[in-house]
């Protein structure tokens, strides 16, 4: 009888160490990639900034999880950098694509003035 007793009270304290050693629900990385694209260019390079350093940090003797917060959320550090630099690099090719189209319509102004501008010579072939 104490048999039993022993290996159920042994099997309760294994599934209360497995129940508080759960991870959180996880973000997957879609769902982590919408919420952080939904935030400002300074929001988003000052969770890739935290992130990066976070993830550098070891790991010995820190029993939380690392965690990066900014505007009031937190978002876990894993593939946070990551995710962050790849929407920071496609709002810059955004960008540079816009300076690019603006680049390609003032070159067209300037080519449209100079030729009005230009003299024309006319010549009288007789």
């Amino acid at each position: 009888m104490k048999k039993i007793g022993l290996v159920v009270l042994g099997m309760l304290i294994v599934s209360i160490v497995l129940a508080g050693c759960a991870q959180e629900s996880k973000t997957s990385d879609a769902q982590l990639e919408s919420e952080l694209s939904q935030l400002s260019d300074q929001e988003l390079q000052d969770v890739a900034d935290q992130a990066q350093v976070e993830e550098s940090q070891a790991l010995a003797g820190q029993a939380f999880k690392k965690v990066v917060s900014t505007g009031g959320k937190t978002y876990p550090t894993r593939n946070t950098a990551l995710i962050a630099n790849k929407i920071i690099k496609q709002r810059q090719q955004l960008k540079i694509a816009e300076l690019n189209k603006t680049v390609v319509k003032l070159n067209q102004t300037l080519v449209n003035i100079t030729n009005v501008t230009r003299p024309v010579n006319v010549t009288n072939q007789t």
